[in-house]
């Protein structure tokens, strides 16, 4: 037996050689812990004005949300006031030529109300995506038809320029901002290939700083790029699907990115990444939602953060698309949470 399982070893170890020596990789792949999960109702929206599917959305205080729906090529964004097991539509605006309303993040600032949306919609597209990123200001006026207005908008262009190594235009651009932690991270798409999409993260405060101070309402990101921390690519969707991301963390060991997708009659699924300030990312968990109705809905958006009413718990919310009913009416929207 010896005998047999030397010469077997030495034939393994000659396969191996031969196999690198004509460039084939031999390394093993580690395995990604995957477990699935059930989710929580946090609340169903009421008084929506299009029955339109919700993109994304945020919080602003505790009883406040925020959420944009995409109406032909506009962005449509509604502040919602939560009641109970309720989140209904207060006042709204209507964002022309926004484009597809993937990214919304909200963040409160001397009583003021900003906001980090898409802007510039990609019109050669059917799906309307957002090519830049804007900061503006979310103003309740009730002199205004809708209830608000929009002020003081501020637009980041040309994302593709992050890197050095794109060639080519931003095609499609999103963006997630770390709860508390000071960081924004600007996800672009180059083409109509999804492979072919970058992640780009600075410092939140010293990006709002520069776009305030700029004379002009708009800035090119590479006039931020000594600002940037890190860039990196080759990150996997699940489900072959992007509907989207957020991030969270900051120090060595502590960053992370995850990514939500999956189509009607997918199973809705999250990607969480580690990385670095060294360009490295690495999938490290994988959470599918289990459920026979919630577990074939299209993923809609995604944060994760501290709970508005439990500071210190950080906790997934998820948006789910139900679709419509027989009758062609848009079916119940709700929120919901998960714990890692």
């Amino acid at each position: 037996m010896k005998i047999i399982f030397k010469k077997t070893f030495i034939t393994l170890l000659g396969c191996l050689i031969l196999l690198n020596m004509s460039g084939i990789t031999t390394s093993v792949a580690n395995t990604v812990p995957t477990k699935t999960t059930t989710i929580d109702r946090v609340f169903e929206y009421l008084g929506l004005k299009y029955e339109n599917a919700i993109q994304n959305f945020d919080y602003g205080d505790k009883n406040e949300v925020f959420i944009t729906q995409r109406v032909k090529s506009a962005t449509v964004l509604s502040r919602c006031i939560i009641k109970g097991e309720k989140c209904e539509v207060e006042d709204y605006v209507i964002l022309g030529d926004y484009g597809h309303g993937e990214s919304l993040e909200v963040i409160k600032e001397n009583g003021k109300t900003l906001l980090w949306v898409g802007n510039t919609v990609n019109s050669g597209d059917s799906n309307k995506w957002s090519t830049d990123i804007s900061l503006i200001e979310y103003k309740v006026n009730p002199a205004k038809p809708t209830g608000a207005e929009v002020v003081n908008v501020k637009t980041i262009t040309n994302l593709e320029e992050v890197t050095s190594k794109i060639s080519g235009s931003a095609y499609r651009s999103a963006v997630a901002i770390a709860d508390g932690k000071d960081r924004i991270c600007f996800r672009i798409q180059i083409g109509t290939s999804a492979s072919d999409t970058y992640y780009a993260v600075y410092k939140l405060s010293d990006v709002t700083k520069a776009l305030k101070a700029s004379s002009d309402n708009k800035m090119s990101i590479k006039d931020l790029s000594s600002l940037q921390l890190t860039n990196f690519t080759g990150l996997t969707r699940p489900n072959n699907s992007f509907q989207g991301f957020d991030i969270t963390g900051i120090g060595s060991g502590n960053k992370f990115l995850y990514l939500y997708g999956g189509a009607a009659g997918d199973t809705p699924t999250l990607y969480k990444y580690s990385y670095t300030n060294g360009g490295n990312a690495e999938h490290i968990n994988t959470i599918k939602i289990t459920g026979s109705y919630v577990g074939t809905l299209e993923a809609e958006g995604i944060k994760v953060e501290n709970n508005p009413n439990n500071s210190s718990v950080e906790t997934v919310f998820l948006s789910l698309n139900p679709g419509l009913d027989s009758s062609g009416n848009q079916k119940p929207i709700r929120l919901y949470t998960l714990f890692e």
